[in-house]
């Protein structure tokens, strides 16, 4: 979770565009981000009125690199380390800018293993009778992430400029799993199970935004914005289960396997003017008109 001076409700925007998912969506989204690839944090613990209200708690704004000098320029790194496994990396960016076109555009990538394990050891005994349970359980994870955004600025005159931003994320999560549990009941009564899983968790997400904003004279100033966001969410699992009858020499299978698709899509269209009165008071208005839509499909 992510909280602004110990207060919830936390809004997360990335160059001026909000983040319309759930915080645990947004906490795996800045994972993947490379530190390399940020201009500046901006932390705004009193939103004015132009953001929505839903950043009760404040809003936390991420600004990329966008070199405000003439020419071009890029950088890259290399991440490597070691948690259980190997964690690799590398972040790409490059800019360039002219008396009237700029364009930026950055890309990184993120993998890493991770281990959990689980063991138990029970027993009790009923009715005179001594029953042990036990349980281990091994976990491979294996994370790969991928962040990519790329930006264009057009000045059409002295008064007036368009902009273009074009955003991907992807984050496969892929599980690996076996685990064991040996049920014996009485001296004569043993079932040993084993089931092996697979799991993935795959988000990912492309969003596109077109700005444009113009003078109408020395005190005012209209813009007007359109972005289309889209995320999705596939969580295919599969259970393959065995079970065995020691006494009995039975052996029993089964097979579980869920499919899960949830796309979601954002539509959002806004209007801003402002008014400078003078130099101590400005009046400022706008217009938003957003629409969603969200399809869950399980089988």
């Amino acid at each position: 979770s992510i909280s602004l001076n110990g207060r919830p409700g936390v809004r997360v925007m990335i160059n001026d565009k909000p983040m319309q998912v759930p915080m645990e969506v947004v906490v795996q989204m800045l994972d993947g981000m490379n530190a390399a690839n940020l201009e500046r944090i901006e932390l705004i613990t009193s939103p004015p009125s132009q953001y929505d209200a839903e950043g009760s708690g404040g809003i936390i704004h991420l600004v990329t690199k966008k070199d405000g000098g003439l020419g071009t320029n890029g950088s890259f790194g290399l991440i490597a380390g070691a948690r259980w496994a190997e964690a690799i990396g590398g972040n790409f960016n490059i800019h360039h800018r002219n008396e009237r076109f700029a364009f930026f555009g950055d890309y990184s990538i993120s993998t890493s293993r991770n281990l959990h394990y689980y063991r138990a050891e029970t027993s009790s005994s009923h009715n005179g009778i001594q029953q042990r349970v036990s349980a281990y359980s091994h976990r491979e994870n294996f994370t790969v992430q991928q962040n990519a955004s790329m930006g264009f600025e057009w000045n059409l005159n002295k008064n007036s400029s368009l902009s273009i931003l074009l955003t991907g994320y992807r984050r496969n999560w892929n599980l690996d799993a076996q685990t064991d549990d040996i049920y014996q009941i009485g001296m004569d009564s043993t079932i040993q199970t084993s089931m092996l899983v697979e799991e993935k968790n795959l988000w990912q997400s492309v969003t596109a935004s077109v700005a444009y904003q113009t003078k109408l004279n020395a005190k005012s100033k209209i813009g007007i914005g359109l972005d289309y966001l889209y995320y999705e969410n596939d969580n295919p699992s599969t259970y393959n289960n065995v079970a065995t009858y020691l006494k009995r020499s039975r052996r029993e299978e089964s097979k579980i396997h869920l499919s899960k698709s949830t796309p979601i899509r954002f539509l959002v269209a806004k209007m801003d003017y402002s008014y400078n009165i003078s130099e101590a008071l400005s009046f400022e208005s706008g217009l938003k008109a957003v629409t969603s839509t969200l399809d869950n499909d399980v089988v």
